[in-house]
């Protein structure tokens, strides 16, 4: 499924349950609401509340600012190794400290070591940066040379391209893509850099990842870890700073208790009637929102007035199909549902990229939208071109020419039998 990634407007800071819309691949969706447990201790609902015992890392440095960087063990063993030669001359040149999860611990669901870089000034942590990249490129050229069977982890799909991971919490990404995806748009264009936050939330952390060249990573990451540091006062900074031990950490105090956990709430799936369908009208696609507006009573007042930025990768044939047919249906969607929408023109393996941004409900409703206008273009196409199969059927040239040659079957079948006889 794909998931939207909250878009906090500036200082805009509701409080309560945090919703994530998920939609699954292909061109059916469905919604995913997960009420966020309210902290016990400190927790204000965007985040979780500061841990105590195991898994809290109290002995992490007690600094202004911090950037958590996922890295390879690969590169985890090349810093740390001659006794954290490489490691302590970045400390010194860059005036930051850097710690890493223990061996062994992963981000969740990923094969890379979370290592915390703290510093009391952000332009000390982009200074890190600028000496962690190289070994990024150094390691990334070592898979180019001998690719690991699973396939590059550091290497983008474009030649000279290169994978920077890192991961913020949900209230984090919301910034990071800004109000009706601002952020993350302008950073695109500045830097050329592209952008990406991973689907699913573990304990409140997101992957991320910055693709590109490293003249692009870099000011990329200048602009990311400004957007990261905005709230470094907040109670929920402070405990995405402490939080480096995923493994250690996931004893049940950072989950949902189950009760909480949310309910997926599928649309109602609409019977084929055989009719060819006209154009989607708003109210056409009612049913489709009814059962998400009915969940979103539960959750707090403010919630789905948030913008929200939903990416889903759709056929490339049928989004080719919709901007040649209905082109200006795209805008039409835009108007009658306040959101923005953008089509990549990249395809990659016959996909290309869908991004809606705007309040939850409307993107809902403008996600399906989209794709009922989708479902209307492939029957319509459909249609056609069985018209067009009965047509050259009952086309006289056709059937003269299946006469001829069915005559010329029947003449080599009369001379084999008269040359057996």
């Amino acid at each position: 499924g794909i998931e939207a990634q909250a878009a906090r407007p500036p200082r805009s800071r509701p409080s309560g349950a945090f919703p994530a819309l998920s939609f699954d691949a292909g061109l059916t969706s469905r919604l995913e609401l997960r009420a966020m447990k309210r902290g016990a201790d400190g927790g204000d609902g965007w985040g979780s509340a500061r841990k105590h015992g195991k898994g809290s890392n109290a002995g992490v440095p007690k600094t202004r600012h911090v950037f958590k960087v996922l890295v390879p063990d690969a590169l985890a063993a090349n810093l740390l190794g001659s006794r954290g030669a490489i490691k302590d001359e970045i400390q010194n040149e860059t005036n930051t400290k850097l710690v890493f999860s223990n061996r062994g611990d992963y981000f969740p669901k990923s094969s890379f070591r979370v290592l915390g870089i703290y510093a009391d000034e952000p332009s000390c942590i982009v200074g890190a940066f600028g000496w962690l990249l190289p070994k990024i490129i150094d390691l990334g050229e070592e898979e180019r040379k001998n690719p690991p069977k699973d396939g590059p982890e550091l290497l983008g799909k474009e030649p000279g391209e290169y994978i920077f991971r890192f991961c913020v919490t949900k209230r984090m990404s919301s910034t990071i893509i800004g109000a009706g995806g601002s952020n993350i748009k302008q950073i695109r264009a500045d830097t050329g850099a592209k952008v990406f936050i991973d689907n699913e939330s573990q304990m409140d952390h997101q992957l991320c990842r910055v693709i590109g060249p490293p003249e692009q990573i870099l000011p990329c990451l200048e602009r990311v870890n400004d957007f990261v540091q905005e709230d470094c006062e907040e109670q929920d900074f402070q405990d995405y700073a402490s939080l480096l031990n995923f493994n250690a950490a996931d004893s049940g105090s950072w989950a949902t208790p189950p009760s909480e956990r949310g309910v997926l709430v599928p649309p109602p799936k609409k019977e084929d009637s055989g009719e060819e369908g006209g154009e989607v009208e708003l109210g056409s696609v009612q049913e489709e929102v009814d059962s998400l507006a009915d969940t979103l009573g539960a959750f707090p007042q403010g919630t789905a007035q948030l913008q929200y930025s939903v990416s889903c990768d759709l056929p490339a044939p049928q989004i080719a199909s919709l901007l040649e047919q209905a082109g200006e249906y795209i805008k039409y969607v835009e108007d009658a549902t306040s959101t923005s929408i953008d089509i990549e023109s990249d395809e990659a393996e016959g996909l290309r990229m869908m991004t809606i941004v705007g309040q939850l409900l409307n993107v809902y409703t403008a996600h399906a939208m989209i794709l009922m206008k989708l479902r209307v273009l492939e029957a319509k196409e459909i249609e056609e071109a069985r018209r067009r199969e009965v047509e050259q059927s009952e086309d006289p040239e056709v059937l003269k020419a299946r006469i001829q040659e069915l005559q010329e079957q029947l003449a080599k079948v009369t001379s084999q039998l008269q040359l057996q006889a």
